[in-house]
């Protein structure tokens, strides 16, 4: 059981480190858009190029739009191929949705969000994150209870990026869910959970956040330190956390206008 474990946790990591060192080449928007040469596509020929270390990103987007029908085709055929390598199932979803557009990689990206290999569903919910796509908001909150702690992630970082505020009250709701703690102590997605609110910068999340700098993970305290100097345009950060904490809460208290802004939660994750 212990090895079994381990091999897990090596297996996760390294996705991470894939991911990680992936997700700014497949998703960053070009100056140009790249010539277009028609050519048949099979998928040899996309796993060519999905392999191909040697070729930037740009190349490849160049080469795989050759024949954009066929080879979308393709793609969706590769990500739900379980014979083939994780990292090429995951690349072909993020090259599908750049290549298809918003509109059209909505219906492929909504049923891989369900698909039952988690790397897929990451993939799909990073994808949503990077088209900024409204329509998946509702998705992407059912799928905070995602059993995998790596798609909560990615589904969290994708509701920051929409920026919707109709994922405000689920986002707070996640804070504490018991899915999000491991033997009491949180982990890492609540973090997340927080720059996401940040990154919606609505002034309803401001007694949320102060309530939060009590955590007891100073990496979430950190980030709504953070967040309440986004979303109000005051900066304590030049005193001591105590002293800085201090001031949020005494500002709280004089300004009395954000009264109103509490998000009510059941807070029960022991």
């Amino acid at each position: 059981m212990m090895i079994n474990i381990k091999m897990k946790k090596r297996f996760i990591f390294s996705f991470l480190l894939f991911v990680f060192a992936c997700t700014n080449d497949l998703l960053a928007a070009p100056n140009k858009r790249p010539e277009v040469i028609k050519t048949k596509t099979s998928k040899i020929d996309v796993l060519k190029v999905l392999n191909n270390s040697s070729d930037s990103y740009f190349i490849k987007l160049n080469k795989l739009r050759k024949n954009k029908q066929t080879t979308l085709a393709t793609l969706v055929s590769i990500y739900n191929d379980e014979s083939i390598s994780f990292q090429n199932r995951w690349m072909s979803l993020m090259y599908y949705a750049r290549i298809a557009g918003k509109k059209r990689s909505f219906n492929q990206l909504n049923k891989a969000l369900y698909d039952r290999q988690w790397f897929i569903r990451s993939a799909s919910a990073k994808a949503f994150g990077y088209m900024k796509h409204e329509k998946a908001v509702p998705t992407l909150i059912n799928a905070l209870d995602d059993k995998s702690l790596v798609v909560r992630t990615s589904v969290v970082d994708a509701l920051g990026q929409i920026g919707s505020k109709t994922a405000i009250k689920p986002l707070i709701k996640a804070l504490y869910s018991s899915n999000n703690f491991y033997k009491g102590k949180s982990l890492w997605v609540r973090e997340h959970i927080v720059k996401a609110l940040m990154d919606i910068g609505d002034p309803l999340t401001i007694n949320s956040l102060i309530s939060l700098l009590d955590d007891t993970d100073p990496k979430v305290v950190q980030m709504s330190l953070k967040a309440l100097t986004k979303i109000t345009g005051r900066n304590y950060s030049g005193t001591l956390l105590a002293k800085n904490i201090e001031s949020w809460k005494t500002w709280q208290k004089d300004s009395g206008k954000f009264e109103k802004s509490n998000v009510s939660i059941s807070i029960n994750h022991k």
